[in-house]
């Protein structure tokens, strides 16, 4: 692999973890996440250097698409075993290359979604806080059966 496709699977790499720590059932990593994302991308401006990285990515892309193409059809020339099994060899790195930076790029897109989903879940719990209306048909439903179980256990206490 050249240098450039160990990048990209770095890239994939650091993507993986990423996400799966976004996703994580655990809110302060998440929210720690998100938060240190926003503050790294505010600081840096990294806009610029997303889309960079974007057009890194899709140069790559299709760089492998077009070379395992390539190959594909060179394959089908009559050839010797030896060279075959080359061709083959090469087609298979080829496509692997097309799948690294695919994923990459996917997982770029899923990432600042992920980030954007955070911030606006942070954002409308502070909404939340400050007012007194529940937000959710979950948080209504919760506050009926609270209500109703202090009735129940007043008319208990009377009853005694």
């Amino acid at each position: 692999m050249t240098i450039f496709w160990h990048i990209m699977s770095g890239m994939l790499a650091a993507e993986c973890v990423t996400i799966l720590l976004l996703c994580a059932p655990i809110r302060p990593i998440q929210t720690f996440c998100s938060k240190a994302i926003s503050q790294v991308t505010s600081k840096l401006n990294m806009k610029p250097w997303m889309a960079v990285a974007l057009v890194f990515i899709a140069i790559m892309m299709v760089d492998a698409y077009t070379t395992s193409k390539r190959l594909e059809e060179e394959a089908h020339g009559g050839q010797h075993e030896h060279h075959y099994q080359q061709s083959l060899s090469l087609r298979f790195r080829n496509q692997r290359n097309v799948y690294i930076s695919f994923f990459c790029l996917f997982n770029l897109i899923v990432i600042s979604r992920l980030v954007s989903i955070i911030a606006e879940l942070e954002e409308s719990k502070k909404k939340g806080s400050g007012s007194s209306a529940p937000s959710s048909k979950a948080e209504e439903m919760k506050m009926e059966a609270d209500k109703l179980a202090k009735g129940k256990t007043a008319a208990e206490k009377k009853v005694d």
